[in-house]
């Protein structure tokens, strides 16, 4: 039987002490927390056998009075988990002891990969406890948080198939992943001091020979651990690292001054100022060049971004979500500096969502107790004591190139922008940018006899002006199966769209598509995504515009038809999609020019 409505009912007959019955769990339900959910709920049932994370999802076996644990699975599965198929097979009995989480399996299928979310308020909370041995660790995480997407190299998502692998847990850690009343069971990413990644501050004056290759290497080996990106080949000789100073205070210090730091998050770095300095913020905009592009901010919580935009609750809602967007809210006026959003009546703001980014605001300097006391609410507490009102937060890119999310390459490309470089040694496997969201407040429509259109939903509208961390890589649900396609996407703030079954895989923002650089990373995502979910295509379909590079890379492919498709088409095509129509309808799409099927601009 497929589905999970039905299932409790099918199995009224079957509630008997020896029998065996398997579940298959599809949708996102690996790196949620979910074998560990699926264990207690069997033990605290009294029921034997295993569940094993697979390619095809999370298989679940168990011998015993299953009814039950069959209502339970569904109802209270993880705040993080989506549940969108429940397979169940009955079995011959097998005689299980008790009941295990067993070894992942590689079935040659697919699973759905969770997105990466922010820190959860139990990690907040532990993070600045004195008492806590993570107490001001950036790196703190459990299953209910932290990164996923970004750090994920294959499935089934487990410790060694992402850049955490090369970190080996020690006795505490490992203590706390083998403990099922633990809340990092099973918890991929788990680190803390003693074994963990950490943080390192490059400062620009120091930084005398950046990437010269020193004719014999053997007497300056890199560190442990070697990754790409990692600190490794970062060596203190060559980047006189500063070792001498806690690198996040010196960071907090640096920033105060007026300084513009580069600083590795969770999918890319950022380029950072103090967004009340003035003079920091104007030259950040020259040496960024970004004319009159508006620059994203991060604030310690809700009531400080009060302080400087009209905030409404829908908006208040997606800033505290545990994907944490970039939200555009209107601003009031002589708040902040001009130069943040030159000429727009709107700025972008987010709350943290790594620890670190809260480190940054909440770190105790000069020996004062800055953090907030308990209780801890989402997006922190007002203002108390933070070391900033709010940082400029823009992606850590060279114009029109990807956001870089590899330690030399930041130092190579952003040192003609930044001052200082805060990096660790936690490889980002998939370069995200942030999420940015607006939120419209509908008006209604009143015809000539003034009588309100019945239909008009009064809700506000919510859409995504870039789709990227926290949303990616969540599907969109399809009607039917169908063939494995590829959409390309059109040149400007591409992203291109894979189908799988019935599901269709949106990939992260990608940009415009006008270097090789950007076609570069259109190629890395597209051979991650087609691993992850095994999609081989069949078929892509491309922009009729000649002179898009995505459509001269699409015409370069082989072995699959090609199917051109008109710019506005897609657009309404793309809504039908994520809307679930099926039916007839006349689109009209509010987009500027595209390349018809004459061969002329059309819009």
């Amino acid at each position: 039987m497929n589905g999970q409505n039905g299932c409790s009912h099918w199995l009224l007959s079957l509630n008997v002490e020896h029998i065996r019955t398997k579940i298959l769990v599809k949708g996102i339900v690996q790196g949620v927390g979910f074998r560990p959910f699926v264990y207690n709920l069997a033990k605290s049932l009294n029921l034997k056998g295993c569940v094993i994370n697979s390619s095809k999802g999370v298989i679940i076996e168990i011998e015993g009075d299953n009814a039950a644990f069959i209502e339970r699975l569904s109802k209270e599965a993880p705040p993080l988990s989506q549940i969108m198929s429940v397979d169940i097979i009955s079995m011959p009995y097998h005689g299980y002891r008790d009941f295990q989480i067993m070894e992942s399996e590689d079935e040659g299928s697919f699973t759905l990969v969770s997105a990466d979310v922010s820190v959860c308020e139990d990690c907040f909370r532990e993070l600045l406890d004195k008492n806590d041995r993570r107490y001001l660790y950036p790196f703190i995480n459990c299953t209910n948080c932290g990164p996923r997407y970004t750090i994920t190299r294959s499935i089934p998502y487990d410790r060694p198939n992402t850049t955490m692998s090369v970190f080996k847990m020690c006795p505490d850690c490992e203590k706390e992943y083998h403990n099922p009343e633990d809340r990092r069971f099973h918890a991929q990413p788990n680190a803390c001091p003693v074994c963990g990644p950490h943080v390192k501050l490059i400062v620009k004056s120091e930084m005398n020979v950046l990437h010269s290759k020193t004719k014999d290497n053997k007497n300056n080996p890199p560190s442990p651990p070697f990754t790409k990106g990692g600190m490794g080949g970062l060596s203190t000789e060559k980047l006189k690292i500063n070792d001498k100073k806690n690198p996040i205070k010196e960071t907090i210090r640096l920033l105060k001054q007026g300084a513009i730091v580069a600083i590795k998050g969770l999918g890319g770095f950022h380029i950072a100022c103090d967004a009340t300095n003035e003079q920091a913020v104007k030259r950040l905009r020259l040496k960024k060049r970004k004319s009159n592009k508006p620059f994203a901010l991060m604030a310690a919580d809700i009531e400080t971004i009060k302080k400087f935009c009209e905030v409404s609750k829908e908006e208040e809602n997606i800033l505290i979500s545990n994907k944490r967007p970039i939200v555009l809210l209107g601003k009031i006026q002589n708040s902040l500096p001009d130069a943040i959003s030159p000429n727009n009546p709107c700025i972008g703001f987010m709350l943290p969502y790594t620890p670190l980014h809260y480190l940054l605001f909440y770190y105790p300097v000069n020996n004062e107790n800055n953090p907030p006391s308990p209780p801890f609410t989402k997006g922190g507490q007002e203002g108390i004591n933070a070391n900033f009102d709010a940082l400029v937060m823009t992606s850590g890119n060279v114009s029109e190139e990807p956001i870089v999310i590899d330690n030399e390459e930041a130092v190579s490309k952003l040192s003609g922008i930044a001052d200082a470089f805060l990096i660790h040694n936690r490889d980002i496997f998939m370069r995200v940018d942030d999420s940015v969201i607006r939120v419209f407040s509908q008006k209604s429509i009143v015809n000539s006899q003034k009588s309100e259109i019945s239909s008009f939903d009064s809700r506000p509208l919510t859409y995504f002006i870039r789709r990227s961390r926290g949303y990616v890589p969540d599907p969109v649900p399809l009607h039917d199966d169908g063939p494995e396609v590829l959409g390309c996407g059109a040149d400007i703030k591409n992203i291109f769209t894979l189908t799988k079954g019935s599901f269709a895989i949106p990939s992260q923002h990608i940009g415009d598509m006008e270097n090789y650089e950007t076609l570069i990373f259109f190629e890395e995502i597209l051979k991650n995504l087609e691993a992850v979910y095994r999609v081989k295509p069949v078929a892509l379909a491309y922009d009729l515009h000649p002179m898009y590079l995505s459509t001269q890379w699409a015409l370069r492919q082989e072995g699959m038809k090609k199917i051109g498709i008109q710019h506005h088409y897609a657009h309404v095509a793309s809504v039908m999609a994520e809307k679930g129509i099926k039916e007839e309808v006349i689109g009209v799409s509010f987009d500027g020019t595209g390349y018809g099927t004459d061969g002329n601009l059309w819009g």
